[in-house]
């Protein structure tokens, strides 16, 4: 295990609903639960990659993203699909693949009431750390209860955010679904299309090379995620995979949306 991922490991937040230090209006109370095992874990990755088809009423309803952009292959929608090795990725940074676990934060959660969902200060709810929609007074789409008490329909509310993303998004390569490479700036964008997560912003350094767990490091969100996918825990959560990067001078650097990138 990473240092990194032990230190996460070690603080549970549960901003629940009733807590009187829900600054940030958290909406949804938190749920008593287990956290599943890695293996079945690994049951619900499987199914949420396969998209809304798989997942049926166990998820919300997805939209079909596109496919291609002319790089040869003409833009067609398709049903949205995930590559596994990707929501392992963001799981495991959002969570460590936490759903459920003991509060140690705010005080009034502390000793509470066992094992429940993990709700960060500013409202992500679960092993996805989905916040938008789960604040009092937003109504979104989505059931808002079951992202907090249910691992399986979190992990594929958080994969349906991750589709707005691909959508709202400009190309990268031919923009194919099954490319883990193609979802660098959905990434991006899943922790805010922001100067934040430029690469090129200043506070990187130009040199790191692939951000390792194991050693840490500043860089932006995406490539913690995409390090990830190349520095897993253990075997038994994946196995590597050394993934491409964009050219540092192919994205701008200023603002926050990269705009088309090349294969």
């Amino acid at each position: 295990m990473s240092a990194l991922l032990a230190l996460l490991l070690t603080a549970c937040p549960s901003y629940t609903a009733s807590s009187t230090n829900n600054t940030y209006n958290c909406g949804v109370e938190a749920v008593n639960g287990t956290n599943p095992t890695v293996a079945q874990w690994q049951d619900r990755f499987d199914v949420v990659a396969q998209g809304p088809a798989a997942w049926g009423s166990d998820g919300p309803a997805v939209s079909n993203i596109g496919s291609g952009c002319g790089k040869p292959n003409p833009t067609t929608q398709v049903p949205a699909t995930f590559p596994c090795e990707l929501l392992r990725a963001i799981a495991m940074q959002e969570s460590g693949w936490r759903q459920f676990c003991v509060p140690t934060s705010p005080p009034d959660q502390v000793d509470a009431g066992g094992s429940r969902t993990l709700i960060s200060f500013d409202c992500g709810y679960g092993v996805g750390q989905v916040t938008s929609g789960m604040h009092a007074g937003e109504a979104p789409a989505f059931d808002r209860a079951r992202v907090a008490g249910d691992a399986l329909y979190n992990l594929a509310t958080g994969a349906s955010i991750l589709a707005s993303k691909w959508r709202a998004t400009s190309c990268v390569g031919d923009n194919q679904p099954t490319v883990v490479e193609h979802w660098y700036t959905s990434v991006w964008a899943y922790n805010g299309l922001a100067y934040s997560n430029n690469p090129n912003n200043p506070n990187y350094s130009p040199t790191r090379g692939v951000w390792n767990p194991n050693v840490g490091g500043a860089v932006p969100y995406q490539e913690r995620v995409f390090g990830w996918v190349e520095h897993p825990p253990d075997a038994q959560h994946w196995s590597a995979v050394a993934l491409a990067y964009p050219s540092l001078g192919d994205i701008p650097t200023t603002g926050g949306n990269p705009g088309t990138l090349p294969e």
